[in-house]
């Protein structure tokens, strides 16, 4: 299976979660915020302990989670510069790999639901305003997360790759 086949069968996946517009409410519930707080690790790091095990990525400055699937691996990234988050989400299925921001996957969702689609703001990422507004974008992002894993996971890989010509 090359990227290509991957990508859309991704996003046809994505699709059937809503994750276009599951994550454009949840970036309208978080869209006021303007918390600078310089010392904003640790705080992130509370919010983050109750879930996967994420490892910050000290030069890059974002958190990672990497979490084996059969076939594949998911990588959740999450970077927190207040005032903003900003998730990722990549999947690796065989040798291939696809993913990429929230706000790119939304958008490429939401324009595969309907061609006309036009998100305002084009990038949207929730705002941050404390400690407690974070653990909650927190949350809901992870929540987000789990939607689309479960339907990547009881997706059958092997039978997709077999009909394409086999994973690389």
């Amino acid at each position: 299976m090359d990227e290509a086949g991957l990508y859309s069968k991704f996003v046809e996946i994505l699709l059937g979660c809503d994750f276009d517009r599951k994550y454009y409410a949840y970036c309208e519930r978080h869209r006021e915020g303007g918390w600078k707080l310089a010392a904003w690790l640790e705080p992130a790091k509370e919010a983050l302990a109750p879930h996967l095990e994420f490892k910050y990525q000290k030069k890059e400055q974002f958190f990672q989670c990497r979490e084996a699937f059969v076939g594949g691996e998911f990588k959740l990234h999450l970077s927190l510069k207040p005032p903003t988050a900003e998730w990722g989400l990549y999947v690796r299925v065989g040798e291939e790999a696809v993913g990429g921001p929230f706000t790119v996957l939304a958008r490429t969702v939401g324009k595969r639901r309907d061609p006309g689609f036009s998100p305002d703001p084009p990038a949207p990422r929730p705002r941050l305003s404390n400690p407690e507004q974070m653990k909650l974008v927190v949350t809901e992002g992870l929540a987000l997360f789990e939607d689309v894993k479960k339907a990547v996971v009881a997706y059958d890989w092997k039978a997709l790759a077999e009909a394409s010509g086999g994973m690389t």
